[in-house]
């Protein structure tokens, strides 16, 4: 983020900006560059806190994430729900969660203390329709969206800004018979339900207000009673877990949010697959398996494809009924309900080759009977400024707002950085050295503390001016002078490997020699 992008919010932008045109001449540089180098991210480190859904005792059970992922009980857990919850999600902020009551035919809403404790909303529960059994918010945070089993409709509601809810114009919507599951693209423009009696998924696109339109061909055939649905971080495919079929549907989504099955689908899993999610880099997929206390694991190819792990399947506790994996891709966690005993929540660690590792489990909840897992977003609890004026690269914790340098402090970057990014998992930090031809690549400690990686730093194109990661991983490098785009992979270690065909010519809208700054 730029520095005046930090001024959007007041409205100040265009006034900044003129100033600084008025500078942009030679002998003004050395001005340009103390603000334009003034570029701050706030990089997130982890989840903090997970939600489980017990449907045995109508409650939320709330845990703060370790540093290794285990589960430590919130203050105030368990809280209650309605009856019979079926479906707990978090709003993209971290500052509301909703849950499905199945029995009650409504939604509870919270607000989400600073400690992880859940308050319910002025006017919680909010109604839905008969057999409220799936709960969704939309990546922007404004719209959130529940099937009805019974009802055979999705409810759709705007989110107030203390959380609270109100039905979209022509809510609900017509769904297929028995709706399982409702899920939102990453791009929030398409919705997708799956129908439990129906053998099939809905799609519809989401208007301005929140509003679902079938969208052409839909509905679109699935395999046997479909239980989950789950769309992939670049928002390119979308997974559905067939429960009699024992197998996952794989598609394709279209521009117009159409969905065609991929080539191989359907692929096989353990018994009764009932949960599937993707990892937040999109390389690999998970399915709970209800029926043999296990969970599938795969990698994701390029076309959409799944293919079974070396370590699948994992092993969890007795009738797991939801996987979900932590935004920061290095934790996962099965809710299962013990097939009607006590079981409650199983945590694993994730390799860099997607393969699962318990570390940790909660059990012997009387009667808990576990039926969703949802998991707060990543949290920013550092931020990283580029000094163009004296090469380096400052580092420092948030608290309350302050500002705390990070231990090391700053650290030396290449000749004039002009620019620093921070991949998804918030485990590097890169920066642009406009004269140098370089990226610096930073791994991040959990202290937010700068240590170079391996072969740092790596050859761009010349001059250049601007790094970003995309959702997926990659790393792309805006080269000034050559009018191209560098792109990168992101290695395991955050080493960056050139992509075949880089760098990418772009467009000349204008020249801009006359406005490079001074060595």
């Amino acid at each position: 983020m730029k520095f005046l992008d930090l001024f959007r919010p007041f409205g100040l932008r265009t006034t900044i900006a003129s100033s600084l045109q008025e500078v942009m001449r030679p002998g003004w540089f050395k001005a340009l560059s103390l603000v334009t180098s003034f570029i701050v991210l706030a990089a997130p480190l982890r989840a903090q806190f997970v939600y489980v859904t017990t449907y045995g005792n109508n409650t939320v059970l709330a845990y703060s994430i370790g540093s290794n992922g285990a589960l430590t009980p919130v203050p105030g857990s368990p809280v209650a729900t309605g009856n019979l919850p079926q479906s707990v999600t978090v709003d993209p902020s971290g500052r509301f969660a909703y849950v499905a009551n199945w029995y009650d035919n409504n939604v509870s809403a919270y607000s989400i203390g600073s400690n992880g404790a859940l308050t319910p909303v002025s006017g919680s529960p909010f109604k839905a329709v008969g057999g409220a059994i799936s709960v969704t918010v939309d990546p922007t945070g404004r719209f959130a969206y529940v099937a009805n089993y019974y009802g055979n409709t999705v409810s759709g509601y705007r989110i107030g800004s203390n959380g609270a809810l109100t039905a979209i114009p022509g809510s609900p919507f017509a769904t297929g018979v028995s709706p399982g599951s409702v899920t939102v693209d990453p791009k929030a423009k398409f919705a997708y339900v799956v129908n439990i009696g129906g053998n099939n998924v809905y799609a519809y696109s989401i208007g301005s207000n929140g509003a679902l339109t079938s969208v052409p061909g839909s509905p679109f055939a699935t395999g046997n009673q479909p239980e989950s649905v789950a769309v992939d971080p670049s928002g390119q495919f979308a997974y559905v877990g067939n429960l009699v079929d024992n197998n996952v549907s794989a598609f394709s989504i279209g521009s117009n949010g159409a969905l065609t099955p991929i080539s191989g689908s359907p692929f096989a899993t353990g018994n009764e697959p009932v949960s599937v999610t993707v990892d937040p880099t999109g390389r690999f997929a998970y399915v709970a398996n209800y029926n043999n206390n296990t969970v599938s694991t795969y990698s994701i190819g390029s076309n959409g494809a799944l293919t079974p792990l070396s370590g699948s399947p994992v092993a969890t506790g007795a009738g797991p009924h939801s996987v979900k994996v932590d935004p920061s891709g290095r934790f996962a966690y099965v809710g299962g309900d013990g097939q009607r005993g006590n079981g409650i929540a199983w945590a694993y660690s994730i390799g860099s080759d997607g393969n699962l590792t318990s570390i940790a489990s909660v059990n012997g909840i009387v009667n808990a009977q576990a039926s969703s897992v949802a998991i707060t977003p990543l949290l920013p609890p550092f931020v990283y400024a580029a000094n163009s004026g004296n090469n380096t690269l400052s580092a420092f914790r948030t608290d309350n707002g302050a500002l705390t340098p990070a231990p090391g402090s700053p650290v030396a970057t290449g000749s004039l950085p002009e620019s620093v990014t921070v991949d998804p998992s918030g485990r590097f930090a890169y920066v642009a050295n406009f004269w140098d031809n370089t990226v610096s690549g930073y791994s991040i400690g959990s202290n937010g503390a700068l240590a170079p990686v391996p072969g740092s730093p790596f050859a761009t194109g010349n001059e250049p001016k601007s790094v970003t990661v995309s959702p997926t991983g990659f790393v792309y490098v805006a080269d000034q002078q050559d009018n191209t785009v560098s792109a990168y992979t992101g290695g395991l270690t955050g080493a960056l490997i050139p992509v075949v065909g880089s760098p990418f010519a772009t467009r000349v809208l204008a020249p801009i020699s006359d406005c490079r700054p001074n060595r």
